[in-house]
This record gives C-alpha cells, structure tokens and sequence, in this order.
C-alpha cells in the first residue's frame, strides 16, 4: 500500500523515553521487518530537511514516536510542503500523548503491527490563519488560549525537567492569572466577549496530559467543540476540577459550549497560543476545519 514507511523519532520526548524505546530489541525487529526508514531528531523543528525527500510521495506512512507537539510538528511540516494526503501512525511517547489517548492507544508492537495494516480512520485538521504570519498553521488536537495556553508555556519555559509533573507545577505557578478572549462564532454571526479561565477548540477529546475537556468531540465530523470556563474563585475551581478531568462537567452552569467550523477574531494584541501543546505568539485571524483530509493508523 504504501511506498515508504517512515519513522520519526523525537529524541527529547518523554525525557528521552522515544530514544529509549527506539534501542528495544523487539522495535528493532519490527523496524527491519516492516523495512522502515528511521530520522532520529535532537530537534523535532529540525523535521524540514529530514523529510523533504519524502514529501513528494502519495504513498509515505508517517510513523512518530513522541507525543502531542512532535505529531504537531511533523503534521504542520509536511502539510506546508506537500498537497498530497497525509498518513500518520502516532506512537505515544511523550509527555502527554492526548491525541493518542483518544484511541486507547499504547507503544505496544503488536498494536503497531495491527495498526499499519489497517485502513486507517480519517480525521479533520485545524488550520490557524494569523495576522501577522504569512504561512497558516496546522493543528491535529487542540487550539487554545488563556490560562491553558499560558499553563503550557510556563511548562516548557519553567518545568521541563518536572515532566509528567510539569503541568501542575506550572498550573500552580499561574492560578491567580486570568484573561479575557473575543471571539466570533462565523456560524452563528454574532460576537461574544468572554471573560475565560479556560477557552479551548478541540479536535479531539483531551488536552493537558489527559483532561477530558471536550468529552462529546470527534475529529472526523467537521466541527470544533469550543468549551470555554467562566472566570471562577479557588474553591469553585477545586470542587470542578475533577470533573474536567473525566469529561462530567458539561452541565455546569459556568460551562459555556459551541460547535463550529470556523472561527473568526478580531485583530488583538499578541497572545499566547497553545496548538497541540506548543505555544506560539501572534494574533489569529481566524481557524478553520479542514474535513477528513488526514488519516490516523
């Protein structure tokens, strides 16, 4: 079916867990008999170079082993290189690995020997359009801003070495800081000022290591779950916070929920945006759902 199988490997991710893994005796074997070329990276950004020989070809079976923001990257590489269709094996290895989660998904050679001999399921892709950037931004899982995106920064900017801990630490670090997001639904026409802790547009279902903030999303239907959280004191965050965590909180009057295809934002100062768990700075023009154009084995 496919002409090249490719494994890309974030050496960082997981606190080298990827690299760990890769060295196995059983990957080995599976690496030789399915005949897989392998790109170790120090740098999941180093990606353009080591797959531009790739790009060219219908036929590539993306493989990666890391965690949200290594398929992030490798996704967002080849979609700004290529017009041809994209088939991504996702192994999860990293930090969080929410894309993953969503499956059910582990590193398991047998599971990844069943997974790329299947037909693969398709699935929608986020697209960021920017104010001032000049090329768009793709995303497979979650666009969000806030304190959620603030939270992921101070993550990798403070807590790195904390690694599963990492979050936490740096939720800790920022609860008392809040935001406020305007965005406009282009569904429904009409604009909302939300004053937000939490304003999330989801693919999947979890983000953040494994919250289950949008419990009702798929990613192959056209649309985006938007759940955004009301500004709230200490202790009405502590009482939910469970909840967030396994998907029962969408009947808590301080949950506002949308679907949409498409949103829009009027030009604003630079912010901190978090995709898939990678923080970017600009301004968003608008995010937009391209509808089934990437298939997950």
């Amino acid at each position: 079916m496919f002409k090249h199988r490719v494994l890309v490997v974030n050496a960082q991710a997981g606190g080298g867990k990827a690299a760990r893994w890769l060295n196995k005796k059983t990957t080995k074997d599976f690496i030789k008999m399915q005949d897989i070329d392998v790109l170790l990276l120090e740098e999941v950004n180093a990606l353009t170079d080591a797959i531009e020989q790739y790009t060219q070809e219908e036929k590539t079976l993306w493989l990666c082993a890391g965690g949200d923001g290594s398929y992030h990257h490798l996704v967002n590489t080849i979609a700004q290189h290529t017009t041809a269709p994209i088939h991504l094996c996702p192994i999860p290895l990293g930090t969080g690995s929410d894309l993953c989660r969503m499956y059910d998904w582990s590193d398991g050679i047998e599971q990844l020997e069943t997974r790329i001999i299947s037909h693969g399921r398709l699935s929608d892709l986020g697209c960021v359009e920017w104010h001032n950037r000049e090329h768009v931004t793709y995303f497979l899982n979650s666009l969000s801003l806030g304190l959620p995106a603030m939270i992921g920064q101070c993550a990798s900017q403070k807590y790195g070495r904390a690694r599963q801990l990492k979050y936490i630490c740096a939720s800790f670090d920022l609860f008392a800081r809040h935001v406020k997001t305007r965005y406009m639904n282009r569904d429904v026409k009409q604009s909302e000022d939300l004053d937000n802790d939490v304003f999330v547009m989801m693919n999947g279902q979890y983000f953040g290591g494994g919250m289950r903030i949008a419990p009702n999303a798929q990613n192959d239907d056209g649309l985006f779950d938007i759940v955004s959280v009301k500004r709230l004191g200490a202790i009405q965050i502590c009482r939910a916070f469970p909840r967030l965590l396994i998907g029962r909180h969408m009947t808590l009057d301080f949950i506002q929920h949308d679907r949409s295809s498409a949103f829009k934002w009027p030009e604003s100062d630079i912010r901190t945006v978090d995709l898939d768990g990678e923080s970017y700075e600009g301004r968003i023009r608008q995010c937009r759902l391209l509808k089934q154009c990437l298939t997950i084995y």
